[in-house]
């Protein structure tokens, strides 16, 4: 199978192009990062409309900061190239709202149509997990990370992936889907488009080796057990510990990723909650 490479898009809102630009410059990752700007990220200010950046007077935009080549996982990480992206974005006035997506590109560019196919269905294993874990907002599913269960049937995933843009498009495919195989045909990789926006380094490269290790685990024929949806706080617990040793998550990752569970105990009416606790990597339930 091809080499194990990565593509980041980072959206951000209300920030500053000339500033971001200038900030990849002198943190030395200009030449790793491209600039574009995203009509479909929305302002947080009240009119809708930008307002000028606090430190040039430029206006500030919905922007989106692209690697600007496939990088291998290792120097990613060795170059700092993630935390340098978001410091640039954060001292550019820029900041990640509701309308904001973290995609990440995973290199298939010679897998055959049948591994490709066992990764789908490996992620629609965690899928559940990851929805639950990191909070996807409905409005994020419906509008740019859809769900589908169409391609389970290998045929079916064949006959996709070699149809014309215009057929997929009248049979109602595009690429806004959660798992974005119509990336295979312009990049040569899968999309992963369900992440939240994020300017926080940790939580994206938590976003990274989610999808670093699905590839891994599908290139070495490894089946993911199956991630129930959360019904209680004590399936949430298990859900939560058992994601994160699937992916290996360091202590650092996995306090970032956490969200406290409560629900109400006792008949109705009661101020009475259950409670989860993080310490030491562990989500527990409080009794």
């Amino acid at each position: 199978m091809s080499k194990e490479l990565f593509g980041i898009e980072i959206e951000s809102s209300d920030t500053c192009w000339d500033c971001c630009k200038n900030n990849l410059t002198e943190y030395g990752i200009r030449q790793y990062i491209k600039l574009h700007d995203d009509g479909s990220i929305t302002s947080d200010n009240e009119s809708d409309t930008s307002e000028p950046c606090e430190n040039c007077g430029c206006e500030d935009f919905g922007l989106e900061a692209v690697f600007a080549r496939p990088m291998s996982y290792i120097e990613i990480l060795e170059n700092g190239i993630i935390e340098k992206t978001c410091q640039a974005i954060r001292n550019a006035d820029g900041h990640a709202n509701d309308s904001c997506g973290l995609h990440i590109h995973y290199n298939v560019n010679d897998w055959r149509l049948k591994d490709v196919r066992r990764l789908y269905i490996n992620f629609l294993r965690v899928y559940p997990a990851i929805k639950d874990i990191f909070n996807i907002s409905q409005r994020r599913i419906d509008n740019f990370c859809k769900e589908t269960t169409k391609f389970r049937d290998i045929k079916n995933f064949c006959k996709f992936i070699k149809l014309d843009k215009r057929t997929k498009y009248k049979h109602g495919f595009d690429r806004y889907y959660a798992f974005n195989v119509e990336a295979m045909l312009k990049h040569g990789s899968i999309e992963y488009r369900m992440f939240n926006g994020s300017t926080d380094a940790i939580r994206i490269k938590t976003c990274l080796k989610i999808v670093q290790r699905l590839g891994m685990y599908t290139k070495k024929h490894e089946k993911i057990g199956r991630f129930s949806y959360v019904f209680d706080i004590e399936s949430y617990a298990s859900m939560f510990n058992k994601f994160c040793n699937l992916f290996d998550l360091s202590i650092e990752q996995r306090k970032n990723i956490y969200t406290p569970f409560k629900k109400r105990a006792g008949n109705k009416g009661m101020e009475s909650y259950k409670l989860t606790q993080f310490n030491d990597g562990i989500v527990r339930v409080l009794p």
